[in-house]
């Protein structure tokens, strides 16, 4: 149950909202400030400074307080949930449905969420990116806890990292699968697009441990960029799933 309304849409804006004005790739939220003011907004936060007394300036710090409080509005949903995030270019919806399925056959509750949209207990329902943003995720969040769930398993995009759409969470376990090549149109260099995924195992896997939680880290080290996660994460699971799969095999023959 939300304890308060938390938006970045004027067109949501209740008396007594929190409202983020936020600059987005196609509108900037700075813009309907005025709206908000009028609509009965009791708190105002910004990215940027803006003509209007009522605005606190957060700067670049104003898309990680969004997550905070979506978190915060719903009483910590991910705090009481067993949360597992998958990122990678390639592989998260396949390992994200293959956690599913174990975790449900051995009689956890779990939810998933990813470029498929949701499900849970048989119901789906449809997202506009593989990771929703903060205000929906913690949403859903409260929606699984209240209906039993004890798991979420999840795609984590380097966009939703960038953009700050995962912040607020509770991890317990984070997965990095692999990094090739992709998303450039977004990512200004394959650099970028590495420090994005970096950011799910250093200022996240912190964040989490702030609130109680130790997070467990695993990087597939079949990967370069995997090896070079290693260096900047300590005390992590490291696997080579391939050299996993030969000793498997080799173990059976023998």
């Amino acid at each position: 149950m939300r304890k308060f309304h938390v938006t970045a849409h004027s067109k949501e804006v209740i008396p007594g909202s929190i409202f983020f004005a936020l600059k987005g790739a196609k509108t900037d939220g700075h813009q309907f400030i005025a709206e908000a003011i009028a609509k009965g907004a009791a708190t105002i936060y910004t990215e940027e400074a803006t003509p209007f007394k009522e605005a606190i300036v957060l700067g670049k710090s104003a898309r990680k307080k969004l997550g905070e409080l979506a978190s915060a509005a719903y009483d910590h949903p991910s705090h009481h949930l067993k949360m597992i995030g998958v990122t990678g270019t390639s592989g998260k919806t396949t390992t994200t449905y293959l956690i599913h399925h174990i975790l449900t056959e051995t009689g956890y509750s779990c939810a998933r969420i990813g470029t498929n949209g949701t499900f849970f207990k048989g119901n789906e329902g449809g997202t506009q990116n593989t990771t929703p943003d903060a205000l929906a995720l913690h949403a859903l969040f409260d929606d699984f806890k209240a209906n039993g769930a004890t798991h979420v398993v999840m795609e984590v995009s380097s966009h939703a990292l960038d953009q700050e759409r995962v912040w607020g969470i509770e991890w317990d376990a984070v997965a990095f699968l692999n990094l090739s090549p992709e998303h450039l149109d977004y990512h200004p260099s394959l650099e970028h697009y590495f420090e994005a995924k970096s950011k799910l195992f250093l200022e996240h896997v912190t964040f989490s441990r702030s609130n109680g939680k130790d997070p467990k880290k695993i990087i597939n080290t079949a990967h370069d960029f995997g090896q070079k996660l290693t260096k900047l994460v300590p005390h992590s699971f490291f696997a080579d799933p391939g050299k996993q799969m030969r000793n498997l095999r080799a173990t059976a023959q023998g």
